[in-house]
């Protein structure tokens, strides 16, 4: 599926391994892992964007407010160096299976948590848009 904001530039998309994406037309035909936000790994489906989760978006630099994209960069921050610490004391004798092994996004961090995202207005988007074509 492919949807279209009411402008014509934006286009919401699922990639080739189901991340969710919000880009321009020329990622959206050819179906990449590019954009301005995502939600990744979308494991349900869907029939319209207002049917989305809320939260498990990410956002990028470019498409949140300073001051927000600041926040997440050092909540983000502080979970990492906090998991570092712990990976640092624990015993190297230890079997214990943490998840802080698989701790694998490292600074810089170039996506943020997106609190709260709803679509709440949707404009289909004709078969015969090059972009759904596309993506058909």
């Amino acid at each position: 599926p492919v949807w279209a904001a009411e402008d014509g530039k934006k286009f919401m998309y699922l990639s080739e391994d189901k991340d969710l994406w919000i880009s321009n037309d020329e990622g959206c035909a050819k179906g990449e892992r590019r954009g301005w936000i995502y939600y990744p790994e979308m494991e349900e489906d869907f029939l319209a964007p207002t049917m989305l989760p809320s939260t498990g978006w990410k956002s990028q630099e470019d498409s949140t407010l300073k001051p927000q994209f600041e926040a997440g960069v050092a909540a983000k921050t502080s979970r990492y160096e906090a998991a570092v610490a712990r990976i640092a004391v624990r015993d190297d004798d230890s079997d214990s299976n943490s998840d802080d092994d698989d701790f694998a996004e490292k600074p810089p961090f170039n996506w943020v948590d997106i609190p709260n995202m709803r679509i709440t207005v949707l404009h289909g988007l004709p078969d015969d848009e090059p972009a759904m074509a596309a993506a058909l």
